[in-house]
């Protein structure tokens, strides 16, 4: 027969594993970016296809990406849209809430739970877990 306090079982209970932080817009827009296999230079090309706003075309999607940084209208996430996959929904929605109302965003490839499909390879999006979509799990043991 096995005896053991109500504390013994509270103590060999494993913690929960610690909250993610929250994604930040500009996170988002960074992995949304690499997820579709592009350099910001490439996203300006993409843009703006004449050389003479290029350059500026590379400095907003640059400045998109900066750390702290948040589009407050939606033209330059509109434009950038242009240039590859991304949701501007989720963007408003990651850049305007509270965290408790963002959407689920892989964490791999900035991939939401509205995405259909993922990057240029057009694999179906769905999650094995609140914050990995099943493409970055199998592009997770490829690698393994």
């Amino acid at each position: 027969m096995f005896h053991a306090s109500a504390a013994s079982f509270a103590s060999a209970t494993p913690a929960p594993p610690p909250m993610m932080p929250p994604m930040k817009p500009w996170e988002y827009l960074r992995l949304r970016r690499e997820a579709a296999g592009l350099s910001i230079d490439e996203v300006a090309r993409r843009m703006s296809p004449k050389l003479a706003t290029r350059s500026e075309a590379a400095r907003l999607a640059e400045l998109l990406e900066t750390r702290g940084y948040r589009a407050l209208h939606n033209k330059p996430i509109l434009r950038l849209a242009s240039a590859y996959p991304l949701d501007p929904s989720v963007y408003r929605q990651l850049a305007d809430l509270p965290p408790e109302q963002h959407p689920a965003v892989c964490r791999g490839c900035g991939s939401s739970y509205w995405d259909t499909q993922r990057g240029a390879e057009h694999v179906l999006v769905s999650w094995t877990a609140p914050h990995t979509c099943t493409g970055c799990v199998a592009a997770q043991v490829g690698a393994a």
